[in-house]
């Protein structure tokens, strides 16, 4: 089957690869973590890694995700996900954060959908709003996150995920 590309998500991919070479000299993982939680739409269950790769420009931070999540009749799928964060002002003892970006998701529909072929990629746009609890020097965790993610494509509608970063 062929993947389904909405315009405004590949008009915003194009953009984001031109604008990586500029970006790129102040990128490097900066931490990373794992990550888990509980998918809507399809029920199911999400583990996965997190990279922080850094800011892009002031508050606004790069950080993928490579999600895998399995539940609901078989439907099983293999996301990457590259929102850009962007870092409110601290309120207290957490940081929140909000934005958005891409999916790039392989879904195997099990028997969840019997009118649909057994496979298909999708890539949709994503919206991310959480927040972050930096952590003390003498754990070896920086810090806790808890995240909402609001799918527009066939992968979820939404996500409720939370992490830790090393």
């Amino acid at each position: 089957m062929r993947p389904t590309v909405p315009r405004p998500a590949f008009l915003l991919l194009l953009l984001a690869l031109i604008a990586a070479p500029a970006a790129a000299q102040h990128l490097g993982v900066a931490t990373a973590g794992l990550r888990a939680g509980l998918g809507d739409d399809p029920d199911q269950a999400v583990f996965g890694f997190a990279f922080d790769l850094g800011e892009v420009a002031p508050r606004l931070r790069l950080q993928p995700s490579l999600d895998f999540a399995t539940g609901d009749d078989g439907f099983e799928s293999v996301g990457l996900l590259v929102p850009v964060h962007y870092r409110f002002p601290p309120l207290g003892a957490f940081n929140p954060y909000a934005g958005g970006g891409l999916q790039l998701a392989y879904l195997d529909f099990g028997d969840h959908d019997r009118r649909r072929d057994r496979s298909d990629f999708d890539i949709a746009p994503v919206a991310v709003g959480g927040f972050e609890f930096p952590l003390g020097r003498g754990t070896g965790l920086q810090r806790l996150s808890v995240e909402l993610e609001v799918g527009g494509g066939n992968a979820y509608d939404a996500r409720v995920l939370f992490g830790v970063m090393f």
